[in-house]
């Protein structure tokens, strides 16, 4: 994997496998298959620091790890994307096209 910037970032006992990274305000919620974390820090920033690992954002708030979606799950016309660690993220309407990119059916 090249080196993302936005991993360096985490604390050590998090690791480097993240499954997600939601925005709540100022502040980001950063997921990885050891634990969780808050940094503050913009969501446009860390997009940016991302680049180079292999996920796609799904909603104005999310980005997943694609190697972290277990499933793609529809309930009428709202689509979400269940993750490894059990969370139900929201996929937006403008973003589903980006995960038909990476091979999922939506």
């Amino acid at each position: 994997m090249p080196d993302v910037v936005f991993l360096r970032r985490l604390p050590d006992e998090l690791g480097k496998d993240l499954v997600h990274v939601s925005a709540d305000g100022h502040y980001l919620d950063v997921a990885t298959h050891l634990g969780q974390e808050r940094i503050l820090m913009r969501f446009s920033d860390a997009l940016a620091e991302l680049d180079g690992y292999e996920g796609v954002r799904v909603h104005r708030s999310h980005w997943v790890a694609l190697d972290a979606i277990v499933a793609v799950e529809q309930t009428g016309r709202r689509v979400f994307v269940i993750l490894s660690d059990g969370h139900r993220v929201p996929v937006s309407q403008a973003h589903q096209p980006a995960l038909t990119e990476h091979g999922f059916q939506v």
